[in-house]
């Protein structure tokens, strides 16, 4: 994960669906910045079986939500469990979700995103 700057909190956001395509809820999980080391930072996070998702917010201004520009771009960091983001297209559910089995363990990295807008020449 790396972070534009160590500065504040980010949050970890985890999506549970269970046996159907309705969202059922959340937990998040504040990370203190200084706590982030050569940009990784690892989480456990214990869960029943079924069907997640797992989004990450560098909050720089510390609102608890993503921000977006004037042409709803968003205004700082973000990034999902196994979806490597390319375009603008805000991702659902489906394309960031994981399942978990019985005694099943799962590892992934989550990549930041931060848009930058130049139109300088």
């Amino acid at each position: 994960m790396s972070v534009r700057t160590l500065v504040r909190s980010m949050w970890v956001f985890l999506t549970v669906r269970k046996h159907s395509k309705k969202k059922m809820g959340f937990i998040d999980k504040k990370i203190i910045k200084s706590e982030i080391e050569d940009g990784n930072y690892s989480i456990t996070i214990k869960l029943s079986p079924g069907t997640y998702g797992i989004s990450v917010l560098d909050d720089v201004n510390m609102d608890g939500k993503m921000n977006y520009n004037l042409i709803g771009i968003p205004t700082e960091g973000y990034g999902f469990s196994g979806f490597k983001h390319r375009g603008l297209k805000k991702p659902v559910f489906d394309d960031f979700s994981f399942t978990i089995e019985e005694g099943q363990h799962i590892q992934f990295d989550v990549e930041l995103r931060y848009f930058e807008l130049n139109f300088k020449k």
